[in-house]
């Protein structure tokens, strides 16, 4: 299942997203609004420090996942659904990460995916990514009023 189709599913059950730890207990999940969604190691198999780590791990995960990096900066009709659902799993993924060390290792997975290719065009590719990206950071500058 697609990470923006666990979204939407969520939302449709009634989650609001961010999650958080509930207000009554360190070891629950709530969403948004403060309602419960589940509660970690309901049978007290660990020991409370392990069950507030990992209750705050999922949340993080959880809020993590859900953030619509590239959802606001890139229009589904410009580059098709599946481009947004893969720039916003990147996006997750890439948070709070070295961003030098981010071009790195997405150059790595573009030459890559090139090499796989049955007749590579990586000059196009290329050129079509310098294209795409510099439309999405125009885009995204305007949105966050700075250009």
């Amino acid at each position: 299942m697609r990470l923006s189709a666990i979204i939407t599913r969520l939302a449709e059950l009634g989650i609001r997203l961010p999650v958080q730890t509930h207000v009554d207990d360190s070891a629950t999940i709530a969403d948004a609004d403060g309602s419960e969604i589940c509660v970690i190691d309901p049978n007290h198999q660990r020991d409370d420090s392990t069950v507030f780590e990992i209750t705050a791990l999922l949340i993080e995960l959880i809020n993590v996942a859900s953030t619509p990096i590239a959802r606001a900066s890139l229009d589904a009709s410009d580059i098709g659904a599946q481009a947004v659902d893969v720039a916003n799993e990147l996006g997750a993924v890439l948070q709070g990460k070295n961003t030098a060390a981010c071009f790195i290792a997405l150059s790595m997975v573009l030459g890559a995916s090139a090499a796989m290719a049955a007749r590579p065009d990586f000059d196009g590719m290329m050129k079509r990514i310098e294209s795409g990206a510099r439309d999405s950071f125009l885009r995204a500058m305007q949105e966050q009023g700075r250009g």
